[in-house]
């Protein structure tokens, strides 16, 4: 079986890509020393926000372990 799988700085989320065929990885987001799941535990309006409060957001791969579990 062969599986597409991408994170999410494709822009989509897990069921955006779910609808598309890829399995998504969401990208690790630490935004004024609170880390995010992106698109689980933060949505794009919220992120949005915080960056307009002036914090500056930090980014990073998906675990090996999760993309390796999918």
């Amino acid at each position: 079986m062969i599986r597409i799988v991408s994170d999410s700085s494709a822009l989509y989320s897990k069921k955006d890509g779910q609808a598309k065929g890829v399995t998504i990885a969401p990208l690790i987001v630490t935004i004024n020393g609170k880390t995010y799941r992106e698109y689980e535990d933060i949505n794009t309006e919220e992120f949005i926000n915080i960056i307009n409060e002036g914090h500056i957001p930090v980014s990073s791969q998906p675990a090996i372990g999760e993309v390796l579990n999918i």
